[in-house]
């Protein structure tokens, strides 16, 4: 008797754009006893590169009897709800869309139960929440791995923000903990001079 066990898997749309198997691997996933499918919306040889397509994901849904959630750039709710309708997934995996906005599950969420987005976030509510992230990535992994992990996160953080490049080049050269703590909480108490929001594109021209 065939038993299901709780594992997920991640298959592509297949190799290449001729060679696209995603039905037929996602039957054999399921057959194997695979307990959920999250499907990313690209071929393998396009890496993360173009744009993420999500009919085949719809097809190879309605072949299926256990869960599916769709991935790729998955970047607001807006496009969440669009793709969740298309393709009739039962969920959707976040990746990039997330990082440097931890709170774009919180979004997420209220846009997904009421239609609208909440109200932002304040500048000040941000920057505590960014400063507790590198505070906690110090903590766990030390000074000399936490400066360096922190780096990315913090890029991604500011990158949008006024004189965000500017300043992510000048924590990079940092090597201590303190000081790349020191110089970001710096950069954020003097962003309260030039901003009362944080830079997030599908807050613009939202509904």
């Amino acid at each position: 008797m065939r038993q299901a066990y709780p594992l997920p898997s991640k298959p592509v749309w297949g190799w290449h754009d001729d060679h696209q198997n995603l039905p037929v691997i996602a039957k054999i996933a399921e057959d194997c006893g695979i307990a959920a499918l999250a499907v990313h919306g690209r071929t393998r040889t396009q890496m993360y590169k173009g744009e993420a397509r999500y009919e085949l994901i719809a097809e190879t849904k309605c072949r299926l009897n256990i869960p599916v959630w769709v991935n790729g750039d998955i970047t607001s709710p807006q496009k969440a709800q669009a793709v969740l309708k298309q393709t009739a997934a039962d969920g959707i995996m976040i990746g990039r869309g997330a990082q440097g906005r931890p709170w774009f599950f919180r979004d997420l969420k209220h846009y997904a139960e009421h239609g609208v987005l909440p109200p932002a976030l304040s500048l000040a509510e941000c920057a505590a929440a960014i400063l507790n992230h590198i505070r906690a990535i110090h903590a766990f992994y030390g000074d000399s791995a936490g400066v360096r992990i922190a780096r990315k996160h913090i890029g991604w953080y500011i990158d949008e923000m006024p004189d965000g490049e500017q300043t992510r080049r000048e924590i990079n050269r940092l090597d201590s903990a303190a000081a790349q703590y020191d110089t970001l909480a710096g950069y954020l108490e003097r962003l309260a001079g030039k901003t009362d929001i944080w830079a997030c594109a599908y807050r613009q021209n939202a509904v």
